[in-house]
């Protein structure tokens, strides 16, 4: 198992909302700009990634040494 250090875990909350951001942009604010029609399943797709990062963040910050 990983073993974190409080830094790491700060760094490692604060990085996981941006990458959230990025998917969620990709899957369903990219669908609008692309040629493809728009899929909701996809949609749906980028909006469970990207809340699984914001659960994953508060996760990793409460989580005690």
């Amino acid at each position: 198992m990983l073993r974190l250090t409080g830094e790491q875990r700060k760094l490692l909350a604060e990085k996981f909302p941006d990458i959230g951001n990025m998917v969620a942009v990709a899957l369903v604010f990219g669908q609008l700009l692309g040629r493809d029609p728009f899929s909701p399943k996809v949609a749906v797709i980028g909006f469970c990634a990207w809340a699984g990062c914001m659960v994953t963040a508060v996760r990793l910050v409460k989580r005690k040494p």
